[in-house]
């Protein structure tokens, strides 16, 4: 199609791409994860990967990143030059927002959770550090009476989660997939939000966790630092018992909660999918109309 097309541009929105695209060319590219970690995903998922972002991204007129993290990852990764990449961000829809104490409390009792839970959404694989999650809230379950609950559906490499799953005392609430309309509100009844992942080229969850506002126990790496601010409580990743803290202190403590809470739906208020889509036409016209890409 590209060959046989007269188009001013063709865009690919999420990373995949072709090469040999004869038209002026932009992609997305969401993250570098597969490079960077190349034990966290199957052989076959490593090669896709390869053949449909690495050979297309050194051909692209100009690459958009999540975020500057993932366009650092592409200048050292990639070797791509820094002048061929801007940094658009996300935004958070607006289906997440607080919800009312009534609605908290309907949802709680339909999960059985009538005092609040903690809450992981993602995939299950092994960047979201979920094992590691579940020791480390398996140590304080009992002082702080809130349970886990896991939201998410089956990725690859889950043999550290199931024999996490054995191993445990307590056994976290596994809610596997769940619908996207019904998702904002399984996010606005949590107490907290905790996504330890291991790294991201951006950080949805949090930033729509902060837009209900939820407090967020979330990792110092990647690009989830740049994304949250200080409206985060960040916490090392590969530490349970840094974990078990972070998830102690924003079960018991109020008044942090409460900071967390203000600071979190200021900061997701920043990420707009409107700010998203015009600063993307005006990358995609800057390539389609012959400008500078800087």
């Amino acid at each position: 199609w590209c060959r046989d097309s007269r188009a001013d541009l063709v865009y690919f929105p999420s990373s995949a791409a072709v090469s040999g695209c004869p038209c002026p060319m932009v992609m997305q590219i969401h993250d570098l994860c597969y490079r960077a970690h190349p034990e966290w995903f199957p052989a076959s998922r490593r090669a896709w990967y390869s053949m449909s972002i690495d050979r297309p991204a050194r051909r692209a007129d100009l690459i958009l990143a999540d975020s500057q993290s993932t366009a650092d990852d592409l200048c050292r990764l990639l070797r791509i030059p820094a002048e061929r990449i801007q940094v658009v961000y996300l935004g958070v829809s607006e289906w997440f927002r607080p919800l009312s104490p009534e609605e908290t409390g309907r949802i709680r009792h339909q999960l059985g959770c009538p005092d609040g839970y903690l809450l992981f959404v993602g995939t299950i694989e092994p960047r979201k550090n979920l094992a590691r999650l579940a020791r480390a809230w398996d140590r304080i379950a009992e002082d702080i009476r809130l349970p886990l609950v896991v939201a998410g559906r089956r990725g690859w490499r889950c043999g550290e989660w199931d024999d996490t799953l054995r191993s445990l005392r307590h056994a976290p609430m596994l809610a596997g997939h769940v619908a996207d309309e019904d998702l904002p509100r399984l996010v606005g009844a949590a107490t907290a939000l905790v996504w330890p992942s291991l790294m991201e080229g951006f950080g949805l969850p949090p930033l729509e966790a902060m837009a209900c506002g939820v407090p967020v126990i979330t990792s110092n790496r990647s690009s989830l630092p740049e994304i949250c601010g200080d409206a985060a409580l960040l916490v090392d990743p590969e530490s349970e018992t840094a974990l078990a803290e972070a998830m102690r202190v924003v079960a018991t403590e109020t008044s942090l909660q409460e900071r967390l809470r203000a600071a979190g739906l200021s900061r997701a208020a920043m990420f707009t999918w409107e700010s998203c889509a015009r600063r993307t036409v005006e990358a995609l016209s800057q390539v389609s109309g012959g400008g500078s890409a800087g």
